[in-house]
């Protein structure tokens, strides 16, 4: 659970808020941060930026995750983004392809490490 889902359930924020807000851990290095903008610009104009953290690649390994080791970039999502994007959803399918469209335009490819992370890669 991020903050921003911290703050959301005390109140501190509204639920637009929550819904609409992509929490980042970076730095992010050469060439990510285009990839982080555009990701972050699409999930929060689609309303499901909510639950959502973009890792760095040093904020990822600091994790010590087996999962997406040496990923530049890694998207975590719990919340509705998780359920479009593991087909719990209708519209899954336009929003991973919109999102590995980004990553594409940027040079890199995406995989789903865990069922709540994705995990992004120099091509």
């Amino acid at each position: 659970m991020g903050i921003k889902h911290i703050q959301y359930l005390a109140g501190l924020i509204s639920e637009q808020a929550f819904r609409e807000s992509v929490e980042e851990r970076g730095p992010f290095g050469p060439g990510v941060d285009g990839l982080v903008a555009d990701i972050k610009s699409y999930l929060e104009s689609e309303g499901i930026g909510g639950d959502v953290t973009l890792f760095g690649k040093g904020a990822w390994a600091a994790r010590n995750e087996r999962v997406g080791e040496n990923c530049e970039l890694a998207l975590i999502a719990e919340g509705e983004l998780n359920h479009l994007l593991n087909g719990h959803r209708q519209g899954g399918t336009d929003v991973y392809h919109a999102i590995e469209g980004i990553a594409k335009r940027h040079g890199f490819f995406m995989e789903q490490g865990y069922s709540y992370s994705w995990h992004f890669y120099k091509r």
